[in-house]
């Protein structure tokens, strides 16, 4: 019985670990800690995008521009290879876009475009301060995709907030 009842406790422990995963996972690196927040998706007007952010803390401060990476799947045909579609984040201290945009790829089959950016550490830390009020957005040329608030996004960079500070 005591034997039944150990192998049911390391199954459940084994499903429960495989249903939550964390959304912020931390990588040690000889500078400093390295983070990874796992890929959030949203939607923002013509746009599905699926964003993830990798970025070095030391010393509770950020040391270099946080990578951005996005993959959009354009509701309708858009040129994503000649205009870059930017990702704003909006806050009530004004609206913060990812810079240094490049293409890393499009899936011929499914339309899917990848990108890499940037984003400098001070905008990013007003960012993860004004998680409570964050709304991002899509834009691509003259096209702004409808500002949305992803509580995924938001509840990510909560708990990078609280692993960092």
């Amino acid at each position: 019985m005591k034997k039944n009842g150990i192998i049911l406790f390391v199954v459940s422990l084994f499903f429960t670990s495989c249903v939550t995963q964390q959304r912020v996972l931390t990588m040690l690196t000889p500078e400093s800690p390295q983070y990874f927040v796992r890929p959030v998706q949203f939607v923002s007007g013509e746009y599905k995008t699926l964003l993830d952010c990798t970025l070095q803390v030391k010393n509770a401060e950020i040391q270099s521009d946080v990578i951005i990476n996005y993959s959009v799947s354009p509701k309708k045909d858009l040129q994503l290879k000649t205009s870059l579609p930017v990702v704003v984040f909006s806050t009530p201290e004004g609206a913060f876009k990812t810079s240094s945009i490049s293409l890393m790829y499009i899936d011929i089959n499914s339309g899917v475009a990848r990108y890499t950016s940037t984003m400098s550490p001070e905008q990013f830390t007003t960012i993860i301060k004004n998680v409570d009020t964050l709304a991002i957005y899509v834009e691509q040329d003259t096209r702004k995709g409808k500002s949305v608030v992803s509580k995924k996004l938001n509840d990510s960079l909560k708990m990078l907030t609280r692993v960092i500070y």
